[in-house]
C-alpha cells in the first residue's frame, strides 16, 4: 500500500483540507502534524486548522506502522521573509561540488517563502542556497544552509534457520 496522491488547499484564513488518496482502496489513513498522530479516517481529506505564524509539517499513511517508532524527516524545508524588489528566489542544492537549480519561486506577494527539499540521503552532508533575483536579473548574495542528514537508522534485515540436525538457530544480518 502507498499514498497516491496528496494535496493541501487553503479553504479559509486559516484553515485547510488535506486530500489524499491510496492504491489500497479500503485504506485506513494516519495522519501525522510534526511527527504526532493527531488521527485516522477512512476519508480521502482532512480538515485542519494552521494558526497564522505556524508552519506544521502533516504527513499521511495508509500503513499504522509506516510512522512508528522515532524517526527524523528525511527532507529540509528551507523558509525566508521576502525582500522588497525581488522578481523570483532561486534556490540551489549542491550535488557533486555544483550548485544545481531546484526551484524558482516568483514573489507575488507573501510575507514569506518556503521550499522542501527532495528525500536525501542519509548520513550525508548537504548544502543549499537560497538566491534573491531582481526584477532586473541581478543577484543577490546567496544564503547557504549545510545540513548533515541523520535520521533513525533502519532496522537491520535479519534471517533465521534452525537445523534440525544440530538443533542449532542461526541468526544473520545483512
Amino acid at each position: 500500500m502507498a499514498i497516491a496522491a496528496f494535496t493541501a488547499q487553503q479553504t479559509g484564513p486559516q484553515e485547510w483540507r488535506l486530500a489524499f488518496s491510496s492504491d489500497d482502496s479500503a485504506a485506513t489513513f494516519y495522519l501525522y502534524r510534526d511527527g504526532l498522530l493527531v488521527g485516522q479516517t477512512e476519508l480521502g481529506w482532512w480538515d485542519v486548522v494552521v494558526p497564522t505564524g505556524e508552519y506544521p509539517v502533516f504527513e499521511v499513511y495508509d500503513d499504522a506502522d509506516a510512522a512508528s517508532g522515532p524517526a527524523h524527516p528525511g527532507l529540509v524545508r528551507l523558509q525566508w521573509y521576502r525582500v522588497s524588489g525581488v522578481g523570483h528566489y532561486r534556490v540551489d542544492e549542491q550535488v557533486s561540488g555544483v550548485w544545481t537549480g531546484r526551484a524558482r519561486l516568483y514573489q507575488d506577494g507573501r510575507g514569506y517563502y518556503h521550499w522542501t527539499s527532495r528525500w536525501l540521503e542519509d548520513v550525508t552532508s548537504h548544502a543549499f542556497r537560497v538566491v534573491a533575483v531582481g526584477v532586473d536579473g541581478n543577484e543577490a548574495t546567496a544564503a547557504e544552509l549545510a545540513v548533515l542528514m541523520v535520521r533513525w537508522p533502519d532496522p537491520p534485515d535479519v534471517s533465521l534457520s534452525y537445523s534440525a540436525d544440530t538443533g542449532k538457530v542461526t541468526i544473520s544480518a545483512a
